[in-house]
């Protein structure tokens, strides 16, 4: 495990709330094959909020080297930077990029009572 945090000790995650990410995104099924963006709360970070994580598998088929990238921001624009990194990093690896099998992207602000086309 590698983890990358800010300098600023505010804004450094405790050990208790990296095993609650850690736990947490190794129980998910879908890791391996999909890419995941969930709110989670780190009680030990901000009781009263939750952060959004997004997490991929970079390499499903042979390490299951996976990345946890978190923000306190829950905009489709940040889930789509996100999901721009890990390709980045996929690549920078050598790593194929995976293929979207998103067919879109919104947010609950953008869809309307009536009907939604897909």
């Amino acid at each position: 495990v590698t983890i990358v945090q800010p300098k600023h000790p505010t804004s450094q995650l405790h050990t208790s709330d990296l095993n609650l990410i850690l736990t947490f995104v190794g129980k998910q099924h879908g890791i391996l094959t999909n890419d995941l963006w969930f709110p989670i709360c780190l009680p030990r970070f901000n009781s009263g909020g939750f952060l959004y994580a997004f997490t991929s598998c970079l390499d499903p088929e042979d390490t299951q080297l996976s990345i946890i990238l978190i923000s306190p921001d829950n905009s489709t624009e940040q889930f789509e930077s996100f999901r721009g990194a890990a390709d980045k990093v996929r690549e920078g690896l050598g790593l194929p990029i995976k293929k979207s099998k998103i067919l879109r992207v919104f947010d609950s602000s953008s869809v309307s009572s009536g009907t939604s086309s897909i």
